[in-house]
């Protein structure tokens, strides 16, 4: 078994990583590097069987140290595979100066976290909880939403007031729109929000119709918007901003419900809504379970 570093053939990995979290798509290394930032993939092979990959942002740590982060990797692509062993070829055989860090988080719940210490991996962080919706079921879709969440939904469909659209290519003026429209919010809620330029790049690497933009208006003018990133057989909610007049009409969750059909349409089963942080942001954390998400509690930073 070994580890190759210069992992060049991306119609493989896009074939293997197919189900494979946004941050382990071979796109999104593409527009990381697109926009300044270093990538570094690895496959784990056992002669021809590729038994794991893993794509890690690096980046320095100060004047000396350098990091690599897998989020939400490494991927495992053979059921057989031995996983503790991958681990540790993985975190020994990184291309990274000493000193360094080498960080693996991958998409597994907390049972996962036997296997990495076996591994010699010890736990940096605690794992966040990840918000999965299935949208493959319209029926059981609305069904499974909290009751004040599908009041809302309800409300905004009866009211006739937003005219939702769906854009699945959008524009790179639109792109650069809507990030800077949540760049603003961030800044005034007081969070961290991801690289502005990162969906433009994300539509370059994967095409533009990896992307689907909602928009929703009121009286003619943009009250919301949500952006969502297709990925192998899923999709990502990357990114949204709403005022308060949007807020008022229910915006995102007739939104929601109107992408999840297209997404749905497409082939799309499964959405992530990203992380829960019922502390830092327990409105938005609301807004995903009440649709009906599920919390799959990750097993945290290892290294």
């Amino acid at each position: 078994m070994k580890a190759e570093w210069t992992v060049d053939d991306r119609a493989l990995w896009d074939r293997l990583a197919k189900q494979a979290p946004w941050q382990q798509q071979w796109s999104y290394g593409a527009a990381v590097e697109a926009i300044g930032g270093r990538i570094l993939r690895v496959a784990v092979r056992d002669g021809r069987r590729v038994l794991a990959l893993a794509q890690f942002t690096a980046r320095s740590l100060g004047p000396l140290a350098h990091g690599a982060l897998a989020a939400r990797g490494p991927v495992f692509t053979d059921p057989d595979a031995p996983r503790a062993e991958i681990y540790r070829l993985i975190r020994r055989s990184a291309p990274l100066p000493w000193p360094r860090l080498v960080i693996l988080s991958p998409e597994a719940g907390p049972d996962e976290a036997q296997t990495l210490a076996a591994a010699g991996l010890r736990r940096i962080m605690t794992g966040p909880a990840a918000a999965l919706l299935d949208i493959a079921d319209e029926t059981a879709l609305r069904a499974g939403m909290d009751q004040k969440w599908r009041n809302r939904l309800n409300a905004a469909e009866r009211s006739n007031a937003l005219r939702v659209t769906l854009d699945d290519a959008p524009s790179a003026a639109a792109l650069a729109a809507v990030a800077e429209r949540e760049a603003r919010q961030a800044r005034a809620r007081g969070y961290l929000g991801l690289p502005k330029a990162l969906p433009a790049a994300w539509a370059a690497a994967a095409g533009r119709r990896a992307l689907l933009l909602a928009r929703a208006q009121s009286a003619g003018e943009t009250v919301a918007e949500m952006l969502f990133v297709r990925h192998g057989a899923g999709a990502f909610y990357h990114l949204g901003w709403v005022d308060a007049a949007g807020r008022d009409a229910g915006a995102h969750p007739l939104m929601l419900w109107r992408a999840a059909a297209a997404l749905r349409k497409l082939g799309v089963a499964r959405l992530d809504l990203g992380t829960v942080d019922t502390r830092r942001a327990p409105g938005l954390a609301r807004f995903k379970l009440g649709a009906g998400a599920t919390p799959l509690s990750l097993v945290g930073s290892w290294t």
